[in-house]
């Protein structure tokens, strides 16, 4: 019942000074006040009571917040520990999604990666928690200046429905920085969160707190996008972040195991590092879908 009222005054030392002024008076008073005859003052004593009294209060006040604080401490890193469990348990459940559509033969193999691209979303977003929303871009165009991710894939936990539709066209808005985000190695990508400036972004106009998107994409060459958000400021944490980019590593290294080889190292031969154009089973002479 006190815990939380003494913890944040312990936290601005209110409790620290309380002790040390209280205790100073008590003491120094009948000290320093004293009649002719060297005898402490009559009104001293009741005044030295007081300030005992709240000596003792503010010291019972202190071991009830440092007794509060660390079963707050204790109850963060039990829920820490859960979530990170909880993201860890995604991962693991789309490295095995991953795995079946790498098993899967030539006709129907399009159809588990599809199926893999609605997965990697849900999976996601379940990572994170509630009030979540993840979305999957496809790079449907990389010429470059002329960009264009489209085919979302979306999925959102409770507390969560929105899910917009439109796609991203580098035409439209060439500065925007999620063009620079292509072109850069996914592992510096951090989450971002409410108030902070991140360009463009206006927190009013979204239904999220906070942000972390990550290119999907193997030795360069761009498959899509992958962008996670929660409803809560700070929601993604260095372990969560951390699952994302292995999410979306999971889904580059299925779709370059479905492209082959050959065609990727061509790809990052030549320079041209977007996955548009791939011919997928080129070995076997057949085209597939693309991306």
């Amino acid at each position: 019942m006190f815990g939380p009222i003494a913890s944040p005054l312990r936290r601005n030392f209110v409790l620290g000074i309380a002790i040390l002024v209280a205790t100073v008076v008590a003491i120094a008073v009948p000290k320093l006040v004293v009649a002719d005859d060297g005898t402490s003052q009559p009104w001293t004593t009741p005044f030295t009571i007081v300030f005992g009294v709240i000596a003792a209060l503010a010291v019972l006040l202190d071991r009830m917040a440092d007794a509060y604080d660390k079963r707050d401490a204790d109850r963060l890193f039990r829920s820490s520990e859960s979530t990170a469990e909880a993201s860890v348990s995604e991962l693991n459940s789309m490295l095995l999604e991953a795995i079946e559509a790498t098993f899967t033969d030539r006709t129907a193999r399009a159809t588990s990666i599809e199926g893999l691209r609605r997965n990697l979303v849900r999976f996601a977003a379940n990572s994170i928690g509630p009030g979540s929303r993840a979305t999957y871009y496809t790079l449907l165009s990389g010429v470059p200046g002329n960009r264009i991710l489209g085919d979302a894939k979306h999925a959102t936990t409770v507390g969560r429905q929105d899910t917009p539709e439109r796609p991203w066209v580098e035409r439209n808005n060439p500065e925007h920085a999620m063009w620079r985000l292509l072109d850069v190695p996914d592992q510096h990508q951090i989450a971002h969160s409410r108030p902070e400036d991140v360009g463009d972004t206006d927190w009013d106009d979204v239904a999220y707190d906070t942000f972390l998107t990550i290119p999907v994409k193997a030795h360069g060459i761009v498959f899509g996008v992958l962008s996670v958000n929660n409803a809560s400021a700070g929601a993604i944490g260095d372990a969560q972040r951390a699952v994302i980019i292995s999410m979306a590593r999971t889904m580059a290294l299925t779709l370059a195991f479905d492209a082959g080889a050959s065609n990727m190292k061509d790809r990052d031969d030549s320079g041209d590092l977007s996955h548009v154009e791939v011919r997928l089973f080129d070995n076997e002479g057949t085209d597939a879908d693309h991306d």
